[in-house]
């Protein structure tokens, strides 16, 4: 969008500039959030794994 002066702004143009911004950071942030949501995910699934395997919880230690 081009920009105009604050005297030639109309609301739709602001409403454009709102929507493209808003999209833009929303989608950004939705996958910023699922990225940390799959870590969180793999790191209790490789945990559980290395609790049946050892059979101990972490920080412990068995025989």
């Amino acid at each position: 969008m081009k920009e105009k002066p604050l005297t030639n702004l109309r609301l739709p143009d602001l409403w454009k500039e709102f929507n493209r911004n808003f999209n833009e950071s929303f989608w950004e942030e939705l996958e910023q959030r699922m990225k940390l949501m799959k870590k969180k995910f793999i790191e209790l699934a490789l945990q559980e794994e290395i609790t049946a395997l050892t059979g101990a919880q972490k920080y412990e230690r068995t025989p």
